[in-house]
């Protein structure tokens, strides 16, 4: 049973979380708690089998053909991929790929990124941003206990330009000139 999750009798809390009940007859009803168990279906075939007087019957998965047309396709793309980038493409990408500054400044990326509040936005589900109800948008929460998604990039950005990165010769130069000098 599934008690209602909105409206003026919703029920949803911990302890109020989805059951379904099997009442065999004369004996008290057994329990089978969806958060608990989980929702695959092996622990619900057990749970089936071990209540209900029926002939054991097995658990049928259909074909995953999404899997099968992934990996055809990424097979087919990688080998497409390395026929046309040619020996004369190769020491280019791993020089891009064994370069320290390239790998300092992902590194720094994925830092900024994750102490700025990525983690944060990715829990609570927060909005990007907000209308302010003047036909514009607030980028910046107020308050201690929210932020709006945009603060993130915001707080990397500042972040980014700050003087003490590396420089770059222009040869990783991607788009970032400040911090990219004559080679």
């Amino acid at each position: 049973m599934y008690p209602p999750t909105s409206g003026p009798r919703s029920k949803l809390s911990s302890n109020n979380q989805p059951i379904i009940y099997d009442f065999p007859g004369k004996y008290a009803p057994s329990r089978y708690w969806l958060i608990v168990s989980g929702v695959q279906p092996e622990p619900f075939h057990k749970f089936l089998q071990s209540n209900i007087q029926l002939p054991p019957f097995p658990i049928v998965r259909p074909f995953n053909w999404q899997k099968l047309f992934m990996t055809v396709t990424t097979i087919a793309l990688t080998g497409l991929i390395a026929t046309l980038a040619g020996p004369q493409v190769w020491p280019q990408i791993r020089g891009i790929i064994t370069d320290k500054t390239v790998w300092t400044l992902g590194c720094i990326m994925f830092i900024l990124m994750f102490t700025s509040g990525y983690m944060f936005n990715a829990i609570r589900h927060t909005p990007f941003t907000q209308p302010n109800g003047r036909g514009g948008f607030n980028y910046i929460a107020g308050g201690f206990q929210s932020q709006l998604g945009v603060e993130t990039q915001i707080v990397a950005t500042i972040c980014i330009r700050s003087p003490k990165l590396p420089k770059l010769n222009n040869r990783w130069c991607l788009g970032f000139s400040d911090h990219c000098t004559a080679a």
